[in-house]
């Protein structure tokens, strides 16, 4: 009998078998494994029908199933192999930003459930849309750092899970941050145009882009 998963989520899927002639009202006993010898049970069901759903699961888990039927006399068949699928993960959810830096940043997100070892891509651009992406992150972590970038500059970063089949979730926005500017350096002479009532001074951009604002002030 070839297995046929009908419906596989997160935390769910349910799946059914061919009743290979056995007339209606046959009892048939499916049992759900994480387990590839079945030495413990994540579900088993009773049924009349030939299709059993099992809900409760962890996302991302690879999960096998088998099936036996019995009849009214209680004797019953050999289990019937039918196979594995994986459940799906659940998608990100957006975290804060940090060790901000002039050239690098730190997406963060929460797994929302999902297990150790599910892997996520995350990606990141200098354009909301997306349109080219700077750079992009595969890692098991919840969290991905990103370096080079360029300083005061405004980045945007979303991320997907995928699980063991290779199903993604869609997209989470993961917002926004702007990389660090540079402090200003002196630059001599910094006094200019000295005065007897004023006098205006000058500073090194420090490889700050243009149109970086400064503060400054006298005392």
């Amino acid at each position: 009998s070839v297995s046929t998963f009908t419906v596989v989520n997160i935390s769910s899927l349910a799946f059914q078998w061919n009743a290979n002639s056995n007339p209606s009202g046959t009892l048939y006993v499916a049992e759900l494994s994480s387990v590839p010898g079945f030495s413990s049970l994540a579900g088993s069901s009773s049924t009349v029908l030939t299709a059993a759903a099992f809900t409760g699961l962890m996302a991302n888990t690879t999960y096998f199933v088998q099936v036996k039927a019995r009849n009214h006399a209680g004797t019953e068949t050999a289990y019937i192999d039918l196979g594995s699928t994986v459940t799906l993960v659940g998608p990100p959810t957006a975290g804060l930003y940090n060790n901000v830096t002039p050239v690098a940043i730190r997406a963060n997100w929460a797994s929302e459930g999902n297990p150790q070892g599910t892997l996520y891509i995350a990606e990141l651009d200098d354009d909301s849309f997306f349109s080219s992406i700077n750079l992009s992150s595969m890692t098991v972590n919840t969290y991905a750092d990103f370096s080079s970038l360029a300083i005061n500059t405004t980045y945007y970063v979303r991320v997907k899970a995928r699980n063991a089949l290779g199903v993604e979730t869609a997209y989470t926005d993961l917002g926004s941050t702007v990389t660090l500017a540079n402090p200003p350096v002196i630059l001599a002479p910094a006094f200019t145009l000295v005065g007897i009532s004023s006098f205006a001074f000058q500073w090194n951009a420090n490889s700050n882009p243009s149109g970086t604002l400064y503060v400054a002030e006298l005392s």
